[in-house]
């Protein structure tokens, strides 16, 4: 039977979250329908991720240390966590299964091996120095690939995690940079047997879908400010009548969010 694409990027997408927490020496749990860690994870990383669409926002909550800097990924953009939470962005799950790519695809990228590789490409990356560290490097499963300028300096790449589902390969792309469609094109001539999986903004899935790639389904990652500023946000608003919909929060740019996990 053929695997759910959605399931197979939502399951590779907590698993990886959970090799970098376990990275830091942190300890997450997971139950079947919820993965979580009751510590406050690294930066761009959740401290819960929903696995089943059914998972309620109490089935959330009471796993994680729900406070000022706790964050959710609704991997079926199913919750509604407001007002005590804001929405940090949206994206597109998106899959391509098993197959060739054009030749020479992934020929400009080379593997990082080295921790001195490896601080150029996090400095290319572009996120927080401390959250991924070289220990990924000698990880099972963990391919870091990255693209050269003919400067020597990197400016496209991605982390690729090598898992098995249910019996299916997958590859999950994670921690892009530079031009997406590029890194995912690498990702599948690096494992031409296995889905690759990974989520973003829905402008870029749909670039990727000239190129084998499908949309899957929405996410969202939501976010508790301090609650301070959640009260105060409270007290400023006006009362609604109960016929009044409520307002979006707004969405944060992509420049912002680019890099989360």
């Amino acid at each position: 039977m053929e695997p759910d694409p959605l399931a197979l990027a939502v399951r590779e997408n907590a698993t990886w979250c959970d090799i970098v927490c376990r990275s830091h020496r942190f300890r997450p749990d997971a139950d079947g329908r919820v993965w979580w860690s009751d510590r406050r994870t690294p930066s761009l990383y959740p401290d819960a991720i929903t696995l089943d669409p059914t998972v309620t926002e109490l089935d959330v909550l009471r796993r994680i240390h729900d406070a000022s800097g706790a964050s959710v990924k609704d991997s079926f953009a199913m919750l509604d966590l407001a007002p005590d939470y804001r929405v940090l962005f949206d994206a597109t799950w998106f899959a391509r299964p098993p197959g060739p790519v054009a030749a020479g695809a992934g020929d400009a990228f080379e593997r990082i091996s080295d921790k001195f590789t490896f601080g150029a490409w996090r400095h290319a990356w572009g996120g927080p120095a401390d959250v991924l560290l070289p220990g990924l490097l000698r990880t099972a499963g963990v391919t870091i690939l990255g693209a050269r300028t003919p400067d020597e300096r990197y400016d496209r790449g991605g982390i690729l995690h090598h898992t098995t589902i249910g019996g299916t390969q997958v590859v999950g792309l994670s921690n892009a940079f530079g031009r997406v469609t590029a890194v995912a094109l690498a990702a599948a001539a690096q494992a031409p047997d296995a889905w690759i999986v990974g989520y973003d903004d829905a402008d870029v899935v749909a670039e990727l879908g000239a190129h084998g790639f499908s949309a899957c389904g929405p996410l969202r990652v939501w976010f508790r400010d301090s609650l301070s500023s959640t009260r105060a946000a409270r007290r400023a608003r006006p009362r609604r009548c109960a016929t009044r919909p409520r307002c979006r929060r707004g969405r944060r740019s992509r420049a912002s969010r680019r890099g989360r996990t």
